[in-house]
């Protein structure tokens, strides 16, 4: 009776770091660069706010999310760089004909990078596995 009232314990104690949560969407990788620099964007197919997008330069990573909860009606996702709250970053970018939810992942996103200054027409290509 005590080694069942042990056991019992033991498994309600473990029982939270057994259950493993299931995520609502698959992450694909693509990658590009600008002016010198890499990109990498991973995009969340299935729930679109989740993707994230790093420009990588010579010293240090900028990462950039999206602006809002979904892609404009047009397709388009603007991300911002969310480093620093107090100050506001120029640069953005602007990833065209986005969607939530894709029958078949493109191998080619287009977009732009906005450095405040400068536009950069930029082509991210999807990573093979």
């Amino acid at each position: 009776m005590k080694t069942s009232k042990f056991t019992l314990i033991l498994f309600i104690a473990l029982l939270p770091s057994i259950a493993v949560a299931q995520k609502a969407y698959e992450t694909i990788v693509y990658k590009g660069s600008v002016n010198g620099m890499k990109i990498v964007l991973s995009l969340a197919d299935g729930y679109l706010p989740a993707s994230e997008l790093s420009l990588k330069q010579q010293n240090n990573s900028l990462t950039f999310l999206p602006d809002k909860g979904e892609a404009a009606t047009n397709g388009d996702l603007k991300l911002l760089n969310y480093s620093n709250p107090l100050k506001p970053a120029k640069n953005h970018f602007v990833l065209h004909k986005l969607r939530d939810c894709y029958d078949k992942i493109p191998n080619e996103i287009a977009g732009v990078y906005d450095t405040g200054e400068r536009r950069y027409i930029i082509m991210l290509k999807r990573e093979k596995k």
